[in-house]
């Protein structure tokens, strides 16, 4: 018999290594710090209510991926709609960007520099990303990364 694979956590990640692996034969042993799986993306129920403790947003474009969620899933998903924007000073922008809204609500002048230095990443790729910072850079070009509006706070209230 083979020693166990561990996983560390039992969010949708973690889970579907989980499912995945025993399917293939392997035995596993998921390690969660919290009650329940889930991860950032459990409910939990207070008062009555059920509340998302985050986000449960779930996009891919990979063929294989969508088939585990819909297999695992089935009847019990729920397709909304989603709206994605950006807030870049004190302004909403639609999501995936749309260059005449940007074009109208940053200005031309703004807009050039980050214009051609997105073009100038197209056209001479960087090397493989060793950090998200060069992904942006080679993506979206170093005029727009200068502006880090891609920045997330990660910072939350867990204690131990």
């Amino acid at each position: 018999m083979r020693d166990p694979i561990y996983i560390l956590g039992a969010g949708p990640a973690g889970m579907a290594a989980a499912y995945r692996l025993t399917q293939l034969g392997f035995p596993v042993v998921v390690v969660e710090r919290e009650e329940g799986v889930g991860g950032l993306a459990k409910s939990i129920r207070y008062q009555g209510f059920i509340l998302d403790y985050g986000p449960h947003r779930f996009f891919t474009k990979i063929p294989a991926v969508l088939e585990l969620w819909n297999q695992v899933l089935g009847s019990e998903q729920v397709t909304v709609r989603r709206l994605t924007r950006i807030y870049y000073r004190k302004q909403y922008f639609q999501y995936p960007i749309q260059a005449w809204e940007v074009l109208r609500k940053v200005g031309w002048w703004e807009s050039l520099p980050i214009v051609l230095s997105y073009l100038w990443a197209q056209l001479i790729p960087r090397p493989a990303p060793r950090n998200f910072a060069d992904w942006v850079k080679g993506k979206f070009g170093t005029q727009l990364y200068s502006h880090r509006i891609w920045q997330v706070n990660f910072d939350n209230d867990y204690q131990e």
